[in-house]
């Protein structure tokens, strides 16, 4: 996965501690790592201040990698991964709601597509309230698939709504390495 190609422009790749960061420099875009000082310049992207303070652990907790998308020097997008074994999870996606629809939401999903795919990963996983239509629209179009909901996820009588998208190549050698005969009990 590429950025969109008005945004292909000196595309710097660097790892940091196992996450690749982009860094978009044509009109003074860029995705970056999160740094603490912009706890307050991000709290205006969260609609849901109910659960700012526990969205906001993951920005602290090591397991997770927290990055902004910043325009102009302002914050007007945040993802927040995570790797484990097999797949990448994205927990937090926001894009301001003056900014959406120009291409910065799908800019940061391929930005976590990108980094599964080079780690060799599966595929990319998340998930988003059952009332939140305009999100799961957004995931499909980018390709995303429903592939189940669970009650009480995060939230007490709430209903959550997985979404996955998996790479050929991943999905190729799991045909493949499915298809071979089980060894287990065979020793």
């Amino acid at each position: 996965m590429r950025p969109p190609a008005e945004m292909t422009d000196k595309t710097n790749r660097d790892f940091y501690k196992g996450i690749l960061e982009i860094s978009i420099v044509r009109g003074c875009k860029m995705i970056r790592k999160y740094r603490t000082e912009d706890r307050e310049k991000i709290k205006h992207l969260y609609r849901d201040a109910l659960y700012l303070e526990p969205t906001f652990s993951y920005y602290l907790d090591k397991h997770y990698r927290p990055f902004v998308y910043e325009e102009n020097r302002k914050i007007i997008g945040v993802i927040v991964v995570q790797q484990d074994y097999l797949t990448l999870d994205v927990f937090n996606l926001y894009v301001d709601i003056e900014h959406r629809g120009k291409g910065i939401g799908r800019t940061l999903l391929n930005f976590a597509e990108e980094y599964a795919h080079k780690k060799k990963l599966h595929g990319v996983r998340l998930e988003t309230g059952k009332d939140n239509k305009e999100a799961q629209s957004f995931y499909l179009k980018c390709g995303y698939q429903k592939v189940g909901k669970v009650k009480n996820y995060r939230v007490k009588d709430s209903t959550s709504i997985f979404f996955w998208k998996g790479f050929p190549e991943s999905d190729l050698f799991l045909s493949y390495y499915l298809k071979q005969p089980s060894t287990i009990g065979k020793e």
